[in-house]
């Protein structure tokens, strides 16, 4: 396992570790989360979380559900 692929696990989110264009990366989200927060956390854009996540509104998320953010 790699050392970013430890951090990831470890919710210790390092975004040197999402450069690798072939990683798929998940979220859980968390209660208080938005969806552009999350986006910067992983840096992309709430286009591509939407896109990716097949999402019509930006701003209905739900605690719980697994995102793809890379």
């Amino acid at each position: 396992v790699r050392a970013c692929e430890k951090e990831i696990q470890a919710f210790n989110y390092d975004t040197k570790c999402y450069n690798d264009q072939l990683t798929i990366i998940e979220y859980e989200i968390r209660a208080g989360d938005t969806l552009s927060e999350i986006a910067q956390r992983f840096n992309v854009s709430v286009k591509n979380l939407m896109e990716w996540n097949h999402l019509d509104d930006e701003n209905w998320i739900v605690a719980g559900k697994t995102l793809r953010v890379r």
